[in-house]
């Protein structure tokens, strides 16, 4: 081979290498700069910390909502926090922090990133799961715990207690600088939700069926003792002093479907933590036109879930001239 043949070989070589580097840094900023502050859930995140500053800060009793869409679609924080002034309760402010798909690790994190400070807690926290999210055997949202809800003092214990192998590990560790690379589940779905009609609600759809096949078949709840996250944010909120309502929430089930099993390892292990676990797996309010799909509320059934939640935390929240009692 001459020599010229071989340089021009590393020329095109050079040529192709760098044209990649600039692609990928120009999707890079696209990400950040485009996509990011169009996301809801991304802009929200970063309005998160100063949403649980204002809420410990004001007089009266704090109360913080933990969940995913089906706490976002399914509470009414105006009509929670109206019931709850309705009951003599005196200032009550409520709170919600979500994201959507997230399970018992992710919570753990947004509440030692929001919450978990020297004097900085709210009065209750309210976890709101379904199926197995309270197990580690639930699927994580990696590259977002990576980008939004850990910090460096985290990811040692990220990757030696949170991340099961090798590849969650790699995600992780790209998605810690690369926001394309975190966000790549998200921007899939976003561009399928431009070209595709319907894309949202197919997905949704989807996600019901898979959730409603998997019943069917008996796999209701992870049995399996994989509670380590769980375990973690009790001893963690036992730490700081925090109390954790923790609430089963209610599934569209068909007329002759029981509702979904909690496992009896994990009430042992709230019941063991002091915490208290609310069973509203079976609301008999809601009716079948009151769902959306097998997890999320419409309308009409958000008005009547939030008032069965206002009157569960109101029997949770005495409080007298000199603050909330518990």
């Amino acid at each position: 081979m001459s020599s010229s043949t071989f340089s021009s070989k590393r020329w095109w070589l050079g040529t192709i290498i760098i044209a990649v580097a600039v692609s990928l840094a120009m999707l890079e900023v696209v990400t950040r700069v485009v996509l990011y502050p169009a996301s809801k859930d991304f802009v929200r995140f970063a309005q998160y910390p100063l949403l649980a500053e204002s809420l410990v800060n004001r007089p009266g009793t704090r109360v913080a909502l933990i969940g995913n869409s089906a706490t976002e679609e399914g509470v009414d924080l105006a009509t929670v926090v109206a019931e709850l002034q309705r009951r003599d309760l005196g200032h009550v402010h409520v709170e919600m922090f979500v994201a959507d798909a997230s399970e018992i690790t992710t919570w753990r994190y947004m509440l030692e990133r929001y919450f978990w400070k020297p004097g900085f807690q709210p009065d209750l926290i309210v976890i709101t799961f379904f199926d197995s999210l309270l197990s580690d055997d639930s699927e994580k949202e990696i590259g977002r715990l990576a980008q939004f809800f850990t910090s460096p003092s985290d990811w040692p214990d990220v990757f030696r207690t949170d991340l099961s192998g090798l590849s969650q590990r790699i995600t992780f560790a790209l998605s810690l600088g690369w926001a394309t690379y975190a966000a790549k589940d998200r921007i899939k779905a976003r561009v399928l939700g431009s070209l595709v009609p319907n894309y949202k609600r197919f997905e949704s759809a989807l996600a019901a069926d898979a959730a409603r096949h998997a019943r069917h078949l008996g796999r209701t709840v992870a049995t399996s003792g994989n509670y380590h996250a769980l375990r973690r944010l009790l001893a963690r909120a036992r730490e700081v002093g925090s109390p954790i309502c923790f609430i089963a929430f209610p599934m569209k089930t068909s007329g002759s479907e029981a509702p979904y099993e909690l496992d009896v390892q994990a009430q042992w292990i709230l019941q063991e933590a002091g915490m208290e676990l609310i069973d509203l797996r079976a609301v008999p309010e809601l009716t079948h036109n009151d769902y959306r799909d097998i997890i999320h509320l419409n309308e009409s059934g958000r008005v009547k879930y939030s008032r069965r939640l206002a009157q569960i935390l109101a029997g949770r929240l005495i409080v007298d001239h000199a603050g909330p009692l518990r």
